[in-house]
């Protein structure tokens, strides 16, 4: 097995094209850890990035000795990103490898609690258990290492992810990632999720915008800045800034973007775009409850309804796919049925990432028992 190591960094200025900086740096594979600190030392000499006492100090610490441990959390953070339901599941089986090749790498537990999330929003597991999951972990990673700030963000997404969501803590735990790194993209984008469920869409574009100035070559991260608007209702808006992020990554991997379409009335288009995407991504049940959105926006019902029945088939005992058979329903206009489903989500810890001014609700939303929904779903009016 070769154990020399090549590795080129460079840093880019996105907006104006240029290099800022770059160097090639030759090693031994043994030396891995010693690299990462002169690279991460070099990247703030020569950048003069401003840095918080806690990023310093994090700067400084070497997360693991093992660099088997080290490998396993790479793999599993690269399998994180694909988030489909088996590559979440694979990251997830990364993830718990590093912790028995090191049982003090917090940075393993972090990156444990953070797929979880992904996992009970796709309805792979409970919701509920995607939660409770996600909060175990971080905290394993901040007994751990108080300071760490991949843990914080993620506890932070777990109070207000999932519904009853606790908005006062999460925000109060994300905003406190941020003090701890305020170049940390995934907590101004977790942070500007929840302002945006909350109704505050100016506040979440504002984090939005940062978090795509921090992770610009990112798809979902691009994605999101698309989300207020959608909300606003500038639907025209929100599909200019959808279609910029094509050559990004893959459509449709949000819950909210195929509203974007109906609410263009580009169906053709959409159900193109989503069999493109079954091609690469078969087992998400995204794209099986996004086409059921499409169906019933054109009105077709018995092919929504079957839609439906897949989701429901997928769910097995658990109503995990609740939130999206109401969405449906509501699109079909059927209120009875979607307030069904949204109450048996609601009772069984299965309802995640409620947006509630997505144009889908509009039917409900004049009837008092939605607002009593919201409220129980601790969603501020």
């Amino acid at each position: 097995m070769c154990d020399d190591l090549t590795i080129r960094v460079e840093a880019v200025d996105v907006r104006e094209n240029k290099q800022l900086w770059g160097e090639r740096y030759n090693r031994k594979l043994a030396d891995l850890f010693e690299v990462q600190e002169e690279i991460a030392r070099e990247i703030t000499e020569n950048l003069r990035l401003k840095l918080t006492g806690a990023e310093r100090k994090q700067l400084a610490k070497r997360p693991t000795e093992n660099l088997k441990a080290f490998q396993y959390y790479m793999q599993g953070r690269t399998f994180a990103q694909r988030r489909t339901r088996e590559d979440l599941l694979t990251a997830v089986s990364y993830c718990e490898k590093a912790p028995e090749e090191d049982q003090n790498y917090a940075l393993a537990y972090a990156g444990l609690a953070d797929a979880y999330p992904n996992l009970g929003l796709r309805g792979c597991i409970a919701p509920v258990e995607g939660r409770r999951k996600a909060d175990e972990a971080a905290r394993k990673a901040l007994a751990l290492d108080e300071n760490l700030v991949e843990a914080h963000a993620v506890l932070g997404l777990a109070y207000t992810y999932f519904t009853p969501s606790n908005f006062s803590l999460g925000d109060r735990e994300l905003r406190h990632t941020i003090e701890l790194s305020l170049s940390s993209a995934v907590a101004h984008e977790y942070l500007g999720i929840s302002l945006v469920r909350q109704g505050r869409l100016d506040e979440g574009l504002a984090e939005f915008l940062k978090t795509r100035e921090l992770d610009p070559l990112s798809s979902t991260i691009a994605r999101n800045v698309a989300l207020p608007y959608y909300l606003k209702q500038d639907y025209a808006r929100a599909l200019e800034l959808l279609r910029q992020t094509k050559a990004l990554g893959p459509a449709f991997s949000t819950t909210w973007e195929i509203g974007v379409y109906v609410q263009n009335r580009l169906f053709n288009e959409a159900l193109t775009e989503l069999e493109k995407a079954k091609r690469e991504r078969k087992s998400d049940p995204i794209l099986i409850y996004d086409t059921g959105m499409v169906y019933a926006a054109q009105g077709k019902r018995a092919e929504a309804l079957q839609i439906i029945k897949e989701l429901e088939e997928m769910s097995g005992a658990s109503p995990s796919q609740a939130h999206w058979i109401a969405k449906i329903y509501a699109a079909l206009n059927e209120k009875e049925m979607a307030f069904s489903w949204l109450e048996r989500g609601l009772a069984a810890g299965a309802i995640a990432v409620f947006y509630k001014d997505e144009p889908v609700w509009d039917s409900l939303r004049s009837d008092p028992g939605f607002t009593d929904l919201l409220r129980r779903m601790g969603v501020p009016q």
